[in-house]
């Protein structure tokens, strides 16, 4: 994880919409617009997940950061816990290293 966070290169909203993610540009304005935001002008499929992008722009403007670099905070995080519980679950199952590393390998690569 440390790896795949060291060496990815990180787009600014510019960059993201160059590479065709153009519902990142709603969930952009949720955060930016928070605390104060009418759902007027997002899609429908969008408003219905307006609850995390609201938080993220929340939490933005709580602590003075920069939205995409909240964006990325929380993704860490999400990722630092879906570690986590993958840790605790193969040593529960008791699993050797080899399927661990083989079974995280491949949730990251099929969510990606």
């Amino acid at each position: 994880m440390l790896f795949t966070i060291l060496t990815n290169s990180y787009y600014d909203i510019n960059g993201i919409l160059s590479i065709d993610q153009l519902d990142s540009l709603s969930y952009f304005n949720i955060a930016n617009s928070a605390p104060i935001y009418s759902l007027e002008n997002i899609p429908y499929h969008h408003a219905q997940r307006f609850f995390l992008p609201y938080a993220i722009g929340l939490f933005s403007n709580i602590f003075q950061l920069e939205i995409l670099l909240c964006f990325r905070l929380f993704t860490f995080v999400i990722l630092f816990l879906i570690v986590m519980t993958h840790y605790k679950l193969t040593k529960k199952l008791n699993c050797d290293i080899y399927t661990s590393i083989i079974l995280l390998g491949n949730f990251f690569f099929f969510i990606r």
